[in-house]
């Protein structure tokens, strides 16, 4: 496993120490272990935690769509989602939902990469390939993950409809049903520390390049609202980037629940913006973070506790 993801896990384990006593608690969801949402919650968990009378606990789920609703209902005050998420969580509601929905953006932090991966050795070399061989899928804990992954294979002008699907419950299921021999493909997120992880038990992977077409851009939109595709070059973190790709991207934040308090919310932003090197050490993504995109425009709204630090840190409001 690669360097900065033990650091990661070990900021897990150590940020939930030493708080003060009288420090405010709050929950930040996350999916599971090894995928660079939970990474990236333990990372802003301990910046914010330290020195803030603030203690930020992360807590693993299966997927979005089990701690979304557990945001909006205010059981749990924050949480590391996608835009693709927020689109898909907002679109299973009723119209009334939607227009009085309780989720609120705090930060909008990095690219969140994504894309099918196969043996080094493979002779599987594009997406297009895939037609016909064993490619994991289904995902219904993670349907954000799902709609990530028909994006990539519409790219190529294929669906799950041309692949034999190997059904998992989420994403990291499904890479382990690829570390088994159990299918030829499977999908995750670049610079994910169960990628490295993988990586060495299978003798090397290999992330399969998108093209960059209207085609390939029609197919994200169609199925993936709110991805992208992007340009990704070969960097020691990213463990299965072989070479210059494509891929199909999404903006990961942190969003927050409306109930979910202005203080707690305020610590949590300040925190990121402040701890920005801090955080790059633990996940390297967050080198490309910076505070004039923390807030650029977006489709949803800011928590107030976020409009505060913005505020101080001159950066609201957002730049068209």
């Amino acid at each position: 496993m690669i360097a900065w993801f033990g650091r990661a896990l070990l900021a897990a384990a150590a940020f939930c120490l030493a708080v003060p006593a009288a420090a405010q608690v709050i929950g930040i969801g996350a999916n599971a272990q090894g995928t660079m949402a939970y990474a990236t919650a333990a990372a802003i968990g301990k910046a914010a935690t330290d020195g803030r009378q603030l203690q930020a606990r992360v807590q693993p789920s299966a997927g979005p769509t089990v701690y979304m609703p557990q945001i909006e209902a205010g059981e749990l005050e924050a949480g590391i989602v996608s835009m693709v998420s927020i689109h898909e969580y907002l679109q299973k509601q009723s119209a009334d939902a939607k227009r009085n929905h309780n989720i609120r953006l705090a930060v909008i932090l990095f690219p969140l990469r994504v894309g099918m991966l196969v043996k080094k050795d493979s002779d599987i070399r594009t997406v297009a390939d895939l037609r016909g061989k064993r490619v994991s899928g289904s995902f219904p804990s993670q349907i954000n993950s799902l709609w990530m992954a028909e994006a990539t294979l519409a790219s190529a002008g294929i669906s799950y409809a041309d692949v034999v699907v190997v059904p998992a419950p989420h994403v990291v299921r499904g890479i382990e049903d690829f570390a088994a021999g159990r299918s030829d493909a499977a999908f995750f997120a670049l610079g994910a520390g169960k990628v490295a992880e993988v990586n060495a038990q299978v003798g090397g992977v290999r992330f399969l390049s998108i093209e960059n077409t209207p085609r390939a851009r029609a197919g994200l939109e169609k199925h993936a609202p709110g991805t992208y595709v992007s340009a990704v070059a070969p960097l020691p973190a990213l463990v299965g980037v072989v070479g210059p790709i494509n891929v199909v991207a999404t903006d990961l934040t942190l969003i927050a629940g409306a109930k979910a308090p202005e203080e707690a919310v305020y610590k949590l932003v300040k925190a990121t913006h402040e701890k920005r090197a801090e955080l790059a050490a633990a996940v390297p993504s967050f080198r490309e973070m910076q505070p004039d995109q923390m807030v650029k425009k977006a489709a949803f709204e800011f928590h107030p506790g976020a409009v505060r630090a913005y505020r101080e840190i001159g950066v609201w409001p957002p730049k068209e």
